[in-house]
């Protein structure tokens, strides 16, 4: 087993491989994590101790940790509207195709992984998955290459309130990095006033004149982000893959992932993410 440590501030990444590897060059990969935020919580604290690459030389594990504990933990809230934190930054890595990505939690109940909501109160945050946070997802590193990705971990569908407490069924979005444009915009006042809403999110849906619906596996929403009532009634979606979408606005969402709810969506409108472009689209009365 070979192993090679590199510091980077106070992030200790230890890459474990294995012992055959691949003659030839390298490529590198570079990993970001991003959310699409979530109304009636305060913050999601998410502790990662590790992200694993399968590929061609096995598994590789990139340990995170501080001088304080052996997983670094990211406030998830903090990374929306188009900002993001690296995991993996120019990580060496053998050329050749690569078949997942996890993200090995620490969820051992000491303020690690949790929720806190807007009255001060703080869950644990129960994970499903007991492998983490994996990604089916393959990619391709070529030699002398790098590959970058931006993982986009959708509260609003993975955030599950139990009876005691919250738990997480994971919803990522993998975007590649050279490929992504931004939508943004506002609503406005009297659209929001006029049909009594107390909060409004919108909702992107693959493809033009999409039918809007719930959160469901027949039609569901690529992205959901809420409108900022406090900033003018502003929103903004961050790592978008470019590409043909429908905008639709809800009022008042009271959506369950895991349950069909009555939704009432106020407007629509297509909307065509160009890559490396800000796309600003308004919802007028």
């Amino acid at each position: 087993m070979i192993k090679q440590f590199v510091a980077i501030s106070t992030l200790s990444i230890m890459m474990l491989m294995g012992c055959q590897k691949q003659e030839g060059g390298s490529g590198t990969v570079s990993l970001d994590l991003t959310d699409a935020a979530v109304n009636n919580v305060a913050q999601v604290y998410l502790a990662v101790s590790s992200v694993s690459l399968h590929g061609p030389d096995g598994t590789l594990n990139y340990k995170l940790s501080n001088d304080i504990h052996d997983y670094l933990q990211y406030p998830l809230l903090d990374y929306n509207g188009g900002i993001s934190v690296s995991l993996l930054k120019d990580a060496q890595v053998a050329p050749g195709a690569y078949h997942w990505i996890r993200l090995n939690l620490a969820t051992e109940g000491n303020l690690d992984t949790y929720v806190e909501l807007e009255d001060g109160s703080i869950h644990e945050l129960e994970v499903i998955s007991e492998t983490g946070l994996k990604l089916n997802r393959g990619f391709y590193v070529p030699e002398d290459g790098n590959v970058s990705f931006t993982l986009d971990l959708d509260l609003q569908k993975s955030l599950i309130r139990t009876k005691n407490g919250y738990r997480l069924k994971p919803v990522i979005r993998v975007v590649n990095n050279d490929d992504i444009g931004r939508i943004a915009g506002r609503v406005d006042a009297s659209l929001l006033s006029s049909n009594r809403c107390n909060q409004a999110a919108m909702y992107l849906f693959r493809g033009y004149d999409a039918a809007p619906s719930d959160i469901n596996p027949k039609n569901d929403p690529e992205v959901i982000v809420p409108v900022n009532l406090e900033n003018n009634n502003a929103y903004h979606f961050g790592f978008i893959s470019s590409g043909e979408y429908s905008l639709a606005l809800a009022c008042d969402p009271k959506d369950d992932p895991e349950a069909e709810d009555e939704m009432k969506f106020l407007q629509q409108k297509n909307v065509l993410v160009r890559s490396s472009y800000t796309t600003f689209i308004h919802m007028d009365l």
